[in-house]
């Protein structure tokens, strides 16, 4: 049997429980005959059951191969019993696209928490105090509170309706932690695109892709041909995602000038997925 230490509880919803579907970012506790115990870390570490048979269907033995005691797993929700607070999870059929969403969701929450949790610490109000009277309404007037604090930077100034939360340091502390946080914070920004080109083979891709790459700023990295991912790391979303859209142009139009070249007309060029910020960098 092996275990792995608690964390400290923290919840990062409103709602105590997940629901059915939902992805949540858990921890690995303990393996053994039962399945896999994990720590839910968005809902207060709520220990949660992974049948094995929802790790692999190969062997138990091979179960230790797949899930490491103290790894972060992304997982899914599959049965909730609200009234005994009973959660199981999965850990198959998630895809790629899950784990970026997935991913996101916790990142976006625990980046929410902790700026919450510094302002707590400065001003003396409860971090629940903060969540109760200000943070759980800007889950329903922004699509999440990230994009509110985003603003606070940018000179909007919080609407905290709660005198109490009003009257003290918390909406000065705000702006200025908000202020000096997303001043230096970097977003990732992706495109995923699919090449192919039939008669000029591998050297017509790549000649093409070497000029999105001589862009500075962009990164390509093959996913599994022919699918290529585009890239690039910045401060600015918007600059960022008009670079990934030209070196897109360019890598198009240079396919289509080595088809004239070549006297061909077999390559295939698609935007599997347009440019959209992957995640921030700290």
């Amino acid at each position: 049997m092996f275990k792995q230490k608690m964390t400290e509880p923290v919840f990062y919803y409103k709602n105590k429980l997940p629901v059915k579907g939902e992805l949540v970012m858990s921890l690995i506790i303990e393996i053994d005959y039962m399945g896999v115990t994990c720590e839910l870390l968005e809902y207060g570490n709520l220990k949660c059951l992974m049948p094995l048979s929802e790790v692999s269907r190969q062997r138990f033995q091979a179960i230790s191969r797949l899930i490491k005691i103290g790894h972060k797993q992304l997982l899914q929700v599959i049965n909730v019993d609200v009234l005994k607070g009973y959660v199981d999870v999965s850990k198959q059929d998630i895809n790629e696209d899950d784990k970026d969403v997935g991913g996101m969701k916790y990142k976006k929450a625990k980046k929410v928490h902790e700026l919450v949790k510094r302002v707590a610490l400065i001003t003396g109000v409860t971090v629940d105090e903060l969540y109760e009277n200000f943070v759980w309404d800007l889950y329903e007037k922004y699509d999440h509170p990230l994009d509110a604090f985003r603003s606070y930077a940018t000179g909007e100034y919080p609407n905290i309706t709660n005198e109490k939360l009003c009257n003290s340091k918390v909406p000065q502390e705000l702006v200025k932690l908000c202020s000096h946080h997303f001043a230096i914070e970097q977003v990732k920004i992706v495109s995923e695109i699919e090449i192919k080109s039939f008669e000029g083979g591998i050297e017509a891709i790549r000649r093409a892709l070497n000029v999105g790459i001589k862009l500075k700023g962009i990164s390509i990295n093959i996913i599994a041909s022919p699918s290529y991912l585009i890239s690039t790391v910045t401060h600015d979303e918007r600059a960022g995602i008009e670079l990934v859209e030209y070196a897109t142009t360019l890598i198009k139009e240079e396919l289509l000038r080595i088809d004239k070249e070549l006297g061909i007309s077999s390559s295939e060029f698609k935007i599997a997925k347009p440019p959209h910020v992957l995640e921030s960098i700290r």
